[in-house]
């Protein structure tokens, strides 16, 4: 196991953005890039290599498509409904509600050590200027936990 996150975030949510910024043209997520830590960015492209080469070498077209898609629905759903509310289920290291020209509520949910991640980063990027100001409300869950679910439902 890589000890890059001393087994407080998953790997694979740090994989999944390298595979969103390798693939810029397709998914548009200009702020990939930004939810890796400088400190750590080697480390983890190192990572999204090894396992390019061992498990699935096409992850960064495949999420470039699946970011794009998203983002697409999200985009034309604002047009149709102003006054949405995105609720991202999984969230990790999304970028959905900065790469679109409106403010929106956006609630994003995840385990508790992504979600501590992301405002933390979030709010560091915002305050740099780099990310827009968004609204946005951090919501942890443990998916496989249906007690934790119930609960999210009703706060949600």
């Amino acid at each position: 196991m890589n000890s890059i996150l001393k087994n407080k975030i998953s790997d694979s949510a740090y994989l999944t953005n390298v595979s969103r910024s390798k693939s810029l043209n397709i998914s548009k997520d200009i702020y990939a890039h930004l939810w890796i830590p400088s400190d750590k960015k080697e480390e983890v492209y190192k990572l999204w290599d090894r396992y390019a080469n061992s498990v699935y070498p096409y992850d960064d077209i495949e999420l470039g498509i699946r970011t794009n898609y998203f983002l697409q629905i999200l985009q034309s759903q604002l047009i149709a409904n102003p006054d949405i509310v995105f609720v991202n289920l999984g969230s990790g290291f999304t970028s959905y509600q900065y790469l679109v020209n409106q403010d929106f509520l956006t609630i994003e949910v995840d385990v508790p050590d992504i979600i501590n991640e992301k405002k933390n980063r979030a709010n560091k990027l915002i305050k740099e200027q780099i990310l827009p100001k968004r609204e946005t409300l951090y919501l942890s869950c443990d998916f496989n936990d249906s007690e934790l679910r119930v609960k999210l439902y009703k706060k949600i």
